[in-house]
């Protein structure tokens, strides 16, 4: 009758250590892989470096306590250990960022220049950008590999131009739709604002035959969302969890600026890595379909049922200017 305490190593918070060097050291090497083959010249110093880190995460993999620690069996989001103990919370933060990078939707050569050294807002304003430029292509049945946009490139980068009218996609009446314009970052002045010049990322331009806007639906692309989670079971040995991410209200509120401020603006959206939409609505009389009013749209990478709810909301705004 006595009772043994045995201190180990292999536990759900280690687990994840391992679990993250080895998807360093995989994409280290998955790199240096694609780098070595391409016939271009090689940054032989970065190539160094890289097998010097790929030999140090080896070694730690097989010559520390790592080395007695099993495999992970799902990520333990829920631990304060991860989430605030030093150490650890600086690599689980580290791994977040890395699973937030958006991934490119269209598998263009010419695009991957454009989602190189961004910071995560700017990689999530040309993603959704082009997600809502592939939808209205589908819609249209155009192909969106036929039409251009214009960048800012130097030797070192390449971006998306934001001048007014340097990117748009236009999509011209099908008979059955009007003709549309797509602007990426278009500054609406005085001349069409009440006030203040405004640029949302995107926006959406309907224009009748006479080649006029009659309405602009707005969208504006957040890289943020509050967050908050339910524990849904214990009955597994991790406690499994649904992680809700809602929009803020302080966007909101610069929706209801857009949809002020601009004229013809019919809806102002804030577009968002979550999983909750909401719109307000300016007058209830009017039908939900025309998406008069403010509000969120979840829109999280790799996620198709977002894109087809995104598909949905822009089908059921046409419709309300379709040709009779």
């Amino acid at each position: 009758m006595y009772e043994d305490i045995i201190d180990s190593y292999d536990n759900a918070e280690n687990r994840f250590i391992k679990y993250f060097i080895n998807l360093c050291l995989i994409t280290i090497e998955r790199f240096q892989e694609k780098f070595k083959s391409q016939n271009v010249f090689l940054n032989k110093t970065l190539l160094e470096e890289n097998k010097k880190y790929s030999g140090e995460l080896k070694n730690i993999l097989t010559n520390s306590f790592l080395k007695s620690v099993g495999e992970i069996r799902n990520i333990p989001m829920y631990s304060t250990v991860l989430t605030r103990r030093d150490g650890y919370r600086q690599i689980f933060k580290m791994y977040l960022g890395l699973k937030s990078l958006p991934v490119n939707a269209f598998n263009r050569e010419d695009l991957e220049e454009l989602i190189e050294n961004k910071s995560l807002d700017v990689l999530y304003e040309n993603y959704c950008y082009f997600i809502i430029a592939q939808i209205l292509s589908e819609i249209y049945k155009e192909k969106l590999d036929k039409k251009k946009y214009k960048v800012n490139k130097t030797e070192f980068s390449k971006t998306l131009e934001k001048k007014t009218n340097a990117n748009y996609f236009i999509f011209n009446s099908n008979g059955y739709y009007p003709t549309i314009k797509l602007n990426y970052n278009k500054n609406y002045d005085n001349s069409i604002s009440y006030s203040k010049a405004y640029d949302p990322d995107i926006s959406l331009e309907i224009i009748n035959s006479n080649g006029e806007i009659i309405a602009i639906y707005l969208f504006d692309a957040k890289f943020k969302a509050n967050i908050s989670t339910n524990i849904n079971s214990e009955e597994t040995e991790y406690i499994e969890q649904e992680e809700k991410r809602s929009f803020k209200y302080d966007d909101i509120s610069k929706m209801h600026t857009y949809k002020d401020a601009i004229k013809l603006a019919r809806g102002a959206f804030v577009v968002y890595p979550g999983t909750e939409s909401k719109v307000y609505y300016e007058d209830e009389s009017i039908p939900n379909t025309e998406y008069q009013g403010v509000g969120a749209f979840g829109l999280r990478p790799g996620r198709t049922k977002n894109v087809n709810e995104i598909k949905e909301v822009i089908q059921n705004i046409l419709e309300t200017y379709r040709i009779s």
